[in-house]
């Protein structure tokens, strides 16, 4: 007890010393609820300094689409592993970005091996217009009047997109997606109930 009196008789005889000491006190009581209260509910708000180049690249990226009944897009299931997935709505936008309707258009076998082509089913009242050159025959001369017909030249009217595969591709047998069943141009409400 008498050490204590007489280091605070000296602290108050040395004015420094007693300067110093309230200062590292009120650091030791200041710093950790600094770091406990204020940085941690800086963390909890969102971050107000954003760019809105981001945002609109993100946007643009992963475009949202709001999908009404009548919303126009292909009903499809993919396979794998000989078994049927379930059947899936893709909007047109969506279908878009993907490349067998651009590999239907040419004729061309892409990377999946799988050669893609547009087909016209009558019982489907909906079509849409694409454009067939056949350039490099892949489209029999039946294959082409058996689309719909327009006024345009190498423009005809279609509604499905079937598939040509090695029916004996090993990937059916593995545990690989594969596209082989057709794409059918449908309305979003007919593919959440399809009659096909």
């Amino acid at each position: 007890m008498n050490f204590i009196v007489k280091l605070f008789q000296y602290i108050k005889t040395h004015p420094i010393i007693s300067i110093s000491l309230l200062i590292i006190i009120s650091l030791l009581i200041i710093l950790p609820i600094y770091f406990l209260v204020i940085k941690s509910t800086s963390k909890d708000q969102p971050n107000t300094n954003t760019n809105t180049d981001t945002n609109i690249n993100i946007k643009n990226t992963y475009p949202i689409f709001t999908i009404g009944d009548n919303e126009l897009g292909f009903c499809h299931s993919s396979t794998k592993n000989h078994i049927d997935q379930p059947i899936v709505f893709l909007h047109m936008e969506i279908f878009k970005m993907i490349s067998y309707g651009k590999e239907a258009d040419d004729g061309i076998v892409g990377k999946s091996q799988i050669q893609y082509k547009w087909a016209y089913d009558k019982s489907n009242p909906l079509t849409i217009e694409r454009t067939i050159n056949n350039t490099n025959n892949a489209y029999s001369q039946e294959e082409l009047s058996a689309l719909g017909s327009t006024t345009k030249p190498n423009v005809y009217l279609v509604n499905k997109l079937i598939s040509n595969y090695d029916k004996n591709d090993p990937r059916l047998s593995m545990d690989v997606i594969m596209e082989i069943n057709p794409y059918i141009l449908s309305h979003y409400s007919s593919c959440r109930h399809p009659s096909n």
